[in-house]
């Protein structure tokens, strides 16, 4: 059972891989649209696909400065901009 898990799971971590210009975009249209959680959701997959994803990074600040979460903007914001010092 647990191998048919996997298999049920593999095609969508390489289809986040594939589009990862869309889950950016979908993410961006669930914040804009009031709907943080699911953006929080779509960036954290996004990260754990590639960890350097500038863009996740600065979308997870967003959302971070729009709830007023002062400190989380601030280390996801160091961290984009240590990705684009390297």
């Amino acid at each position: 059972m647990m191998a048919g898990r996997k298999l049920r799971f593999a095609p969508r971590s390489r289809a986040t891989r594939k589009f990862a210009a869309a889950s950016r975009d979908l993410a961006e249209l669930y914040a804009r649209t009031g709907r943080n959680g699911d953006a929080k959701k779509v960036y954290a997959d996004l990260l754990l696909t590639k960890a350097t994803d500038t863009t996740a990074l600065l979308g997870l600040a967003d959302i971070a400065i729009a709830e007023k979460k002062w400190s989380e903007a601030v280390a996801l914001l160091n961290r984009a901009r240590a990705r684009e010092q390297v």
